[in-house]
């Protein structure tokens, strides 16, 4: 009777703490802003992508991301609504005093409910 008590509360305590666990993604309270960068040109109008559970790109292909969100006319980007964990931020935008389409990541990890700021840094 006793073993039978002791892995009927065993079970419920893993279930319990299998359900709090939390996936990165949205529907938490953590954020990425920042800017994108090709050195110290703000790169506007940039198209971010973001991987979520990996701090390692999956390559340049947008459709390999989770989420995208386009950067404002002074660089600015944000992604919020995020659960803690780790993420990677990918960027492409246009440099026009070089002339040339501009690209690269970074790796970001967020505890829950904080805000993490970013420089992407793009490169030809």
């Amino acid at each position: 009777m006793h073993k039978k008590l002791f892995l009927i509360v065993t079970l419920a305590l893993v279930g319990l703490s299998w359900n709090s666990c939390t996936e990165e993604g949205p529907g938490g309270t953590a954020r990425i802003e920042g800017v994108t960068a090709h050195h110290e040109d703000l790169i506007p109008n940039a198209n971010l992508y973001i991987q979520y559970g990996s701090l390692e790109s999956p390559g340049i292909d947008p459709s390999l991301y989770d989420d995208s969100t386009t950067s404002n006319a002074n660089a600015e980007f944000v992604f919020s609504g995020l659960e803690k964990g780790d993420y990677y931020v990918f960027g492409i935008g246009f440099d026009s005093a070089i002339g040339q389409t501009v690209r690269a990541g970074i790796p970001v990890t967020l505890k829950s409910g904080e805000t993490v700021e970013v420089t992407v840094p793009v490169t030809e």
